[in-house]
C-alpha cells in the first residue's frame, strides 16, 4: 500500500514537473515572439521615416529639376555648340525598326 502510494506520487510528481515545463517552454516562446514583433514594429516605423525622407529629397530634386529646366533658353543652347536641325526624329515604340533590349511589343 504505501509502494503504490509512492508510485502514484512519483506519476504526479513527474506529471506536475513535464506541466510546469511545457509551461516554461510556452512562457520563453511567448515571450520571444514579443520582442521580434516589437522589433519588427520599430524597424517598419525606421523604413517609413526613410521612405518620406527619400520622398521629400526627390521632391527636392525634382524641383531643382524643374527650375534649371525654365532657365534653359534657346540662346543659352547655341551658346554652348547646339545647333539648329531641320529634320525631326522621334523614336516610337510603335516603330518595327526601332531597337529594343525587351523581347516583347508593348
Amino acid at each position: 500500500m504505501v509502494r503504490d502510494l509512492f508510485q502514484l506520487n512519483t506519476l504526479y510528481k513527474k506529471a506536475i514537473v513535464t506541466l510546469s515545463m511545457t509551461l516554461c517552454s510556452v512562457l520563453v516562446m511567448y515571450g520571444v515572439l514579443a520582442v521580434q514583433t516589437y522589433a519588427r514594429a520599430v524597424d517598419q516605423d525606421i523604413l517609413k521615416q526613410q521612405v518620406a525622407d527619400t520622398a521629400a529629397s526627390v521632391s527636392t530634386l525634382e524641383h531643382d529639376y524643374m527650375r534649371r529646366m525654365d532657365l534653359l533658353t534657346l540662346d543659352d543652347a547655341h551658346m554652348r555648340g547646339f545647333i539648329d536641325t531641320d529634320v525631326s526624329l522621334f523614336v516610337s515604340r510603335q516603330d518595327a525598326h526601332t531597337l529594343t533590349l525587351h523581347d516583347r511589343a508593348y
